[in-house]
């Protein structure tokens, strides 16, 4: 299967009958990505932040759907994301592409754990299908954890 057809099959039935991830590595491959789905409604694109952090994640995609994602810092980790979850299904989002995921894996490894299952959830919990591109550092993470890999397909454009 072309990485046309994967991205194609993402946005039709997202998560149904395959994985619900997709792991785009090298230098185009945000590109690639952003020129597929340009003109579709349903697709999320966020810009991942430079931080190793799960929360800036989460406000980043919030953020990206225009909703307030200034709460307090005493907002906890599972309160951002079933307000990532929520909105997500009430906008109708089929497909979240995080790009530079790479951007948000350097750091601390506790807090790259913290990434990757707040990630996890995401896919187990929510209906949308989510893309990662990045650096091929992107796939070596992934990689390490059982339950994602599992879950993601790969792709080098």
């Amino acid at each position: 299967m072309t990485v046309e057809e994967y991205l194609e099959l993402l946005l039709r039935v997202p998560g149904s009958f395959f994985k619900k991830g997709f792991v785009l590595c090298g230098q185009k491959s945000s590109k690639m990505v952003e020129s597929f789905y340009r003109s579709h409604s349903s697709v999320l694109f966020v810009d991942c932040p430079q931080s190793n952090s799960a929360k800036e994640l989460l406000r980043y995609i919030l953020k990206g759907m225009g909703v307030d994602s200034t709460v307090g810092k005493k907002t906890t980790l599972a309160e951002l994301e079933n307000a990532v979850l929520r909105h997500l299904s009430l906008f109708q989002v089929k497909v979240l592409v995080l790009k530079n995921f790479d951007k948000v894996l350097s750091g601390k490894p506790v807090a790259t754990k913290r990434v990757l299952v707040t990630l996890k959830s995401l896919l187990s919990r929510g209906r949308t299908a989510v893309v990662l591109t990045g650096t091929e550092d992107v796939r070596r993470v992934i990689e390490t954890e059982e339950q994602l890999l599992r879950r993601f397909a790969f792709k080098s454009p």
